[in-house]
C-alpha cells in the first residue's frame, strides 16, 4: 500500500527556560495504560534528545491510572507527573475534578484540532480500532471491507465473530464514536451483527479465540493487535480498515495538578508532539497523526485505505458521557446481553 505522508507542519521547541527548570527536578513519573514495549522508544527518544532528563513510566490499566493518582495525591506522596491513557470517560471525570493542568503546547497552533481534546488534554496517538481475520477461514479475497459488508455476512459466520464488550473502554469508545459518525443507519448494521457475534472483555480472548479458529473474524479489535498479534502471527491473521468502521480512539496525555515535576512534563509533552517524538510513538506502535512522519501504522495509511472522508475521530465531547448509559443499554439489547 502507498500513502503520501505529506510535509511536516512547523515545530515549536519547548521553551529554553522549561528545559532549564526541568534539569533541577525529579526523573518524570508517567502513568499510563500502554505496555512497557509500547513506551520504550518513545521514552528513549526523549532521554537522548535531552540528556541529563529521565523517565520512570508505570503501566497501570483502565481506572487503576487515575485511582493511584488520586490516592496518592490526597495522602500527600509521590504521584503521576504526566497521565498517558485512551479512557475517555475516565480522562473527562478527572478533567472535571481539576486535576489537569492547563498547559497549552506551542504545537497544537500547527496541528489538525482533532488532537485538541480539553484545556490541557491532548491525543498523543489517534489508536484505530480494526478488523482482524483468521485467514484459513476467511481467505482475504473472501474479506468483507466494510462493516455493513460483515453483517450481510454474518449469518453465515453465526458464532464466529467477535467484538469487545461494550462495558470495555475501547468497545464503548469505539462503538460511541461509529454511531456519532453513522446514526441510525450504524444502529441497524449493529442490528445484523448482533445475533451473531459474541463480545469478549480484552483483546487477548480475540487474538486467542482467532488463532484458535474459534472465531474468523473480529471487529473493532484493538489497534495493538497490528503488531502484537497479526505480525507475530501473519501466517492465520490479517487485518483490515474497514471503511466505514474504524474508529480512531484518542490516546491522551495531561499533566497532573499533582506534578513535582512540572517542567520535564512540559518538555515530554512537547516532544511527544514533535516528528521526532511522532516516529518513536511509530516503533512502539502507536498512531502518529503529524504529516511528514513515515509510520505504516500512520493515520495516513489509514487515510489512504478509507478514505478522508471515511475517518471518524473520537471526541471528548460531554456526549461521551452523556450518552453511555443509552449506547450500552442498546447495544447490550442488540447483542442478547
Amino acid at each position: 500500500m502507498t500513502y503520501d505522508v505529506g510535509t511536516a507542519s512547523k515545530e515549536t521547541p519547548v521553551d529554553p527556560a522549561v528545559l532549564e527548570a526541568a534539569r533541577g527536578e525529579s526523573p518524570l513519573l508517567i502513568y499510563g495504560n500502554a505496555n512497557d514495549y509500547q513506551m520504550t522508544p518513545l521514552i528513549d527518544g526523549f532521554e537522548a534528545k535531552n540528556p541529563g532528563l529521565s523517565v520512570q513510566y508505570l503501566s497501570l490499566g483502565g481506572p487503576e491510572t487515575f485511582q493511584r493518582y488520586l490516592s496518592e495525591k490526597a495522602t500527600g506522596g509521590k504521584t503521576a507527573d504526566l497521565i498517558i491513557e485512551s479512557n475517555g470517560p475516565l480522562w473527562m471525570d478527572f478533567s472535571n475534578r481539576g486535576e489537569v493542568e492547563d498547559y497549552r503546547d506551542a504545537n497544537l497552533e500547527n496541528l489538525p484540532s482533532f488532537v485538541d481534546l480539553r484545556p490541557g488534554i491532548t491525543a498523543m496517538s489517534m489508536d484505530p480500532l480494526v478488523a482482524v481475520f483468521n485467514k484459513a477461514i476467511l481467505p482475504e479475497s473472501e474479506q468483507p471491507t466494510s462493516l455493513a459488508g460483515l453483517a450481510d455476512m454474518s449469518e453465515r459466520l453465526s458464532g464466529k465473530i467477535g467484538t469487545y464488550e461494550i462495558e470495555n473502554a475501547l468497545g464503548y469508545e469505539g462503538a460511541y464514536a461509529y454511531l456519532n459518525k453513522t446514526g441510525e443507519d450504524g444502529w441497524q448494521t449493529l442490528e445484523k451483527l448482533g445475533p451473531h457475534t459474541k463480545a469478549e472483555a480484552s483483546a487477548g480472548a480475540m487474538t486467542t479465540k482467532l488463532t484458535q479458529g474459534a472465531y474468523a473474524v473480529t471487529f473493532n479489535n484493538s489497534g495493538a493487535s497490528r503488531t502484537t498479534a497479526v505480525e507475530k502471527n501473519s501466517t492465520i491473521l490479517n487485518f483490515r480498515y474497514l471503511t466505514d468502521d474504524t474508529p480512531l480512539v484518542p490516546r491522551a496525555m495531561g499533566i497532573t495538578k499533582g506534578a513535582s515535576s512540572p517542567n520535564t512534563a512540559k518538555a515530554f509533552y512537547n516532544f511527544a508532539l514533535s516528528v521526532d517524538g511522532q516516529t518513536a510513538a511509530c516503533a512502539g506502535g502507536f498512531t502518529p497523526f503529524r504529516d511528514g512522519v513515515d509510520c505504516k501504522y500512520g493515520l495516513s495509511a489509514i487515510k489512504a485505505t478509507v478514505g478522508e472522508d471515511n475517518l471518524i475521530f473520537g471526541t471528548y465531547d460531554d456526549s461521551l458521557a452523556t450518552s453511555h448509559d443509552e449506547i450500552v443499554e442498546r447495544w447490550n439489547g442488540l447483542f442478547d446481553r
